[in-house]
């Protein structure tokens, strides 16, 4: 983030009651068009994908650790061919 922002703050006047949730997508438009505006957002919902995907894989590998400790029901340890956890 700190490039994106060194860029932002330096192309356009800073005037802080407009640095609310997606300036960085107006700041992009203001740059480049709307075409970087595009880019931006779909860079942006690619990335907040990719981090939900982590976290959901990541919380599924800890139901299954516990349930193989015994914690949580037997069922939360199948595992698929490939070696991950169906359930959780």
């Amino acid at each position: 983030y700190f490039f994106p922002l060194l860029i932002g703050t330096g192309a356009v006047p800073v005037q802080r009651e407009l640095w609310t949730d997606g300036y960085f997508a107006d700041i992009a438009m203001i740059i480049g068009g709307v075409w970087l505006r595009w880019w931006l957002q779909a860079a942006a919902a690619m990335s907040n994908m990719g981090m939900f995907v982590a976290e959901m894989s990541s919380d599924s590998f800890q139901l299954l650790g516990m349930a193989e400790r015994g914690m949580l029901p037997e069922f939360f340890t199948k595992r698929s061919r490939h070696g991950t956890p169906l359930i959780g």
